[in-house]
């Protein structure tokens, strides 16, 4: 009798505007190697509704790297107007996604 395992892996699939992608991140001169891999480290935990709260400790030894440039990061994407920085009901400080 044979004993095989499956694994399934859960999948959240968000839908991203492509022009609003490419005008504001893609195209966007302003950004670094290093924001890009933070950007893209956030969507896949952020969305465009929600803030979620984001360790930028968690972040940095993920991307292995250091936790001022996730910071440097994270202001340049503010300041590019890619992430914005809020508060819910259930979050005091998070982030969401902009495009």
């Amino acid at each position: 009798m044979s004993t095989r395992r499956y694994t399934f892996q859960y999948k959240e699939i968000i839908s991203i505007n492509r022009d609003s992608f490419l005008n504001t991140v893609v195209r966007n001169d302003n950004l670094s190697k290093k924001d890009l891999r933070v950007l893209a480290h956030l969507m896949t935990h952020l969305d465009g509704m929600n803030f979620k709260a984001m360790s930028k400790k968690t972040i940095a030894q993920d991307l292995n790297i250091s936790k001022s440039d996730v910071d440097k990061s994270i202001e340049n994407l503010i300041d590019n107007e890619i992430l914005q920085v809020g508060s819910s009901a259930s979050v005091e400080k998070g982030y969401r996604l902009l495009f």
